[in-house]
């Protein structure tokens, strides 16, 4: 038996707003290899719309942030995440379990790098297991 992590995706800006998103494609699939439980997406569909009742009421082990790039906008979207889940106790950040990923050419585009992105979910879902080198590379953890 293997033990599993619940993990959510946080995703891109959407209209100039941030927005939450679940995963799609072959990400959920990656993730189940990574040994997670994908929350929110199904393999072959469409990354899901969230809200913030449907990522609390889920309270996932782990949440794979995914800026809108390495920008200012970007870092505004992740400090008003930050700012929102500390305020509302989700569980991945009491837990220091929040990590930033560079998910463009690691998860978004099928290639040679899915891999990578692999190794990364991985190491972010069960750290105790995995040291793939992509921790504090393509992977940030996000201490509050």
């Amino acid at each position: 038996m293997r033990a599993q992590n619940r993990l959510a995706a946080p995703g891109r800006r959407a209209g100039g707003a941030a927005g939450l998103t679940g995963t799609g494609y072959w990400v959920p699939e990656l993730i189940d290899l990574a040994g997670g439980v994908p929350l929110f997406g199904k393999t072959a569909r469409r990354a899901p719309r969230l809200t913030w009742p449907e990522l609390l009421a889920a309270d996932p082990d782990v949440v794979i942030a995914v800026p809108a790039g390495d920008s200012p906008a970007g870092r505004r979207e992740i400090a008003g995440f930050l700012e929102v889940a500390a305020g509302r106790g989700l569980r991945a950040l009491r837990e220091s379990r929040l990590y930033l990923l560079d998910a463009e050419p690691l998860l978004l585009r099928a290639g040679p790098r899915l891999l990578q992105g692999l190794e990364a979910l991985a190491e972010a879902i069960h750290p105790e297991a995995f040291r793939l080198g992509q921790e504090g590379s393509a992977l940030q953890p996000v201490r509050p």
